[in-house]
């Protein structure tokens, strides 16, 4: 009987350590993460770009001037549903911005009268994989999911 009542303390005594810790480490999980994606593709590309999948590839919680944040960095790879050019390159490297933003090949503005055209071209039904992050906020009321600021 005593060893019994000791086991259930000890279970009870890990179960209640176990709860302490995750709530004081809690972090953004990555189905809000996966779900604002999933909403700015829909948004920025107007339905021409689904999300087929997505994962987390690491995460970081800072408290830039007092604000706890979790940048949470993903990959995900996404579908064309139509041809079209898409996401802004970086002006310094040339690598993808983090947009979703889709234009017709036609419509696509360009520099040097469209000679040159900071989107990259897709075909429908093709895939592609993007790596990027989203930047969430801690509130009362959890962690709020903020637009990353263009690079």
């Amino acid at each position: 009987m005593m060893r019994r009542t000791f086991q259930m303390l000890v279970g009870l005594a890990v179960a209640l350590n176990t709860i302490f810790i995750s709530a004081c480490s809690s972090t953004p999980s990555t189905s809000a993460a996966e779900e604002f994606i999933r909403n700015r593709i829909k948004q920025e590309s107007e339905d021409k770009i689904r999300l087929i999948s997505f994962q987390k590839t690491n995460g970081q919680e800072t408290l830039p001037n007092g604000v706890p944040s979790y940048t949470f960095e993903y990959e995900a790879e996404i579908e064309f549903l139509e041809r079209c050019q898409w996401g802004t390159k970086n002006d310094f490297d040339g690598n993808w911005r983090g947009d979703f933003a889709v234009f017709a090949p036609k419509d696509a503005p360009g520099f040097f009268g469209g000679l040159f055209s900071p989107f990259g071209d897709a075909e429908q039904g093709s895939h592609t994989k993007v790596r990027a992050f989203v930047i969430f906020q801690k509130t009362e009321q959890g962690w709020i999911p903020v637009k990353p600021p263009m690079f």
